[in-house]
């Protein structure tokens, strides 16, 4: 019976389906994202990810920011995802279409203004 409370008083706490769904998208899209920004030859999942970059050539210049400054691709790697999430959060009351829509692209929205950042910076 004590179980049963505990989850019924926690059950607000969980996060919701558009919230997972969002961070999904946004650990699968933050690779080819950079490859897209870049030009670096990141790609998606199941296709190389970032075995392609021009980090791995001598020769090649500008190299991919996210990719040679672990730094700014952890941001990426943890900021769209956390974006995912809180849009997942803020859009409860929305039509399911709508919220989903709005989950994601905010990850989308953080990884472009965050490359626009990484090339004002690098």
């Amino acid at each position: 019976m004590k179980l049963q409370s505990l989850l019924q008083q926690n059950l607000h706490r969980l996060p919701s389906w558009r919230s997972l769904a969002g961070i999904a998208f946004a650990l699968i899209i933050i690779t080819p994202f950079c490859g897209y920004a870049f030009a670096c030859g990141c790609t998606w999942p199941g296709f190389g990810l970032d075995e392609h970059c021009n980090i791995r050539l001598s020769d090649i210049t500008p190299k991919c920011p996210w990719c040679q400054y672990q730094a700014l691709g952890l941001t990426a790697g943890i900021g769209a995802p956390l974006a995912a999430a809180l849009a997942g959060r803020f859009t409860g009351k929305l039509t399911p279409i709508l919220g989903l829509g709005l989950v994601l692209l905010a990850p989308i929205i953080f990884l472009g203004l965050w490359a626009l950042i990484t090339r004002l910076m690098v």
